[in-house]
């Protein structure tokens, strides 16, 4: 019995020490999880104001598991590797958050039109910056998501056109 208690006691201190520390267990972050590698990769392309057209690969979240998982978990070199289109059956307003994302994102939305109308910057969750909801400001078929100053690096501002071109699968 006596061994419990001391049990519960370094339970006790280690969970306190790593929370003043600013640390949770749910910080670890991987390299791939099984939602990421069941996506496939894509080519996207967008289309500036301007006339450029920026081409890259996505990682393509289709079904209702990897929109759920999109980035957590991920570390933040896996994030910046390349963005993640979320394609919707139909439009909708959906909510996104960034519980268990270990890296800054922006965020685009795109409506059925293909056009992005938004872009949003989202930071990782902390003491500081509790969770919350970000929704798109009317219903879009797509978003975006890619690390922290993707979209300014490349000159894509609302306004710009959003498509696929399916290619391969992931590897």
């Amino acid at each position: 019995m006596r061994h419990r208690g001391i049990l519960r006691l370094g339970v006790a201190i280690t969970a306190l020490t790593l929370a003043a520390a600013g640390c949770r267990p749910s910080q670890t972050c991987v390299e791939r999880t099984a939602e990421l590698e069941d996506m496939a990769v894509e080519t996207i392309a967008f289309v500036t104001a301007d006339g450029r057209r920026i081409r890259t690969s996505a990682w393509i979240a289709d079904e209702p598991a990897q929109q759920r998982a999109g980035f957590q978990h991920l570390c933040p070199e896996t994030v910046a590797r390349r963005p993640m289109w979320f394609q919707f059956q139909r439009p909708a307003r959906v909510g996104f958050h960034m519980h268990n994302v270990h890296a800054p994102l922006d965020l685009a939305f795109v409506d059925a039109a293909g056009v992005v109308f938004e872009i949003r910057r989202m930071t990782p969750v902390s003491r500081e910056r509790p969770a919350r909801t970000v929704l798109p400001d009317r219903p879009i078929v797509a978003a975006v998501e890619a690390a922290d100053g993707w979209f300014a690096r490349r000159g894509i501002e609302p306004g710009a056109r959003a498509t696929r071109e399916p290619s391969k699968r992931a590897q």
